[in-house]
């Protein structure tokens, strides 16, 4: 099966996943720009939830959600809206290589929108699935909800390395 897999253009295991576990594919992109959404009244406002999430970068979670607290997104369950993100960096072996391709990632986010976990689910080699979990766990998120309340989840993402004409030259 899992050779089966690899084969797959990364349109269509993206694809199968979205079928498949409908409650937890969402596409989000490197070139996908930030939706405006808005915090609910009484909640941190964009920017403090932005340093908080950084700081968390750095610092950790003080405290931490463990899985089985985490949700899937569906039904219920909204999905969380992303409010910042880092693009993933393409290295230097795979630019001359001109590999391109898809990162399919699995992440936790937690009840206030911070990445907490992050792996991969299909990756690409020369170092790419590495740039891209890198990047993803910069990204900042409105956190998903159940009855409105904030809840973490296991959440889905893919980024796209795509070279330009002008990469492609390199």
């Amino acid at each position: 099966m899992s050779r089966f897999l690899a084969r797959m253009s990364p349109f269509v295991l993206a694809l199968l996943l979205a079928c498949l576990l409908p409650e937890t594919a969402a596409a989000q992109t490197h070139h996908a720009r930030p939706t405006e959404p808005t915090e609910p009244a009484g909640e941190m406002s964009q920017k403090e939830r932005i340093a908080l999430c950084r700081d968390r970068l750095l610092n950790g979670n003080p405290d931490p959600v463990t899985e089985e607290e985490a949700k899937r997104t569906g039904g219920p369950v909204t999905r969380p809206q992303i409010i910042a993100q880092t693009r993933p960096e393409y290295t230097v072996e795979a630019r001359k290589a001109r590999l391109q391709g898809t990162v399919i990632l699995e992440v936790m986010i937690d009840r206030e929108g911070c990445i907490q976990q992050a792996r991969v689910l299909k990756g690409l080699p020369m170092g790419l699935d590495q740039a891209a979990l890198d990047a993803v766990k910069q990204w900042v998120f409105l956190p998903a909800r159940l009855d409105s309340k904030p809840v973490a989840v296991f959440y889905v993402l893919t980024t796209s390395f795509q070279l330009m004409d002008a990469d492609a030259r390199w």
